[in-house]
């Protein structure tokens, strides 16, 4: 088991890519079925970042706090549709 580190950037864009990517890469390597759910606001920004894999059938990613809101403006599964790879 690996020994918790605490970690510290210049930007919360490089912490949101630096998470993202560690995630995805331990999910990778795991290759076991994997969801990740994502709270709304700032934690969505880790789904931006997370890389395009050509095999990622072993990850799902979704928001658990999605806001009924007709309009789409304050929608969390819009803001994580906004993601490059999805």
């Amino acid at each position: 088991m690996n020994t918790p580190r605490i970690h510290t950037y210049a930007t919360k864009e490089a912490a949101a890519d630096n998470l993202a990517r560690t995630l995805a890469t331990e999910c990778r390597d795991m290759r076991q079925p994997t969801l990740l759910l994502f709270s709304g606001g700032s934690a969505l920004s880790v789904t931006q970042h997370l890389p395009l894999y050509s095999d990622a059938s072993f990850l799902t990613v979704s928001v658990v706090d999605e806001r009924a809101d007709p309009s789409g403006a304050t929608s969390n599964f819009q803001e994580l549709s906004r993601a490059s790879w999805f």
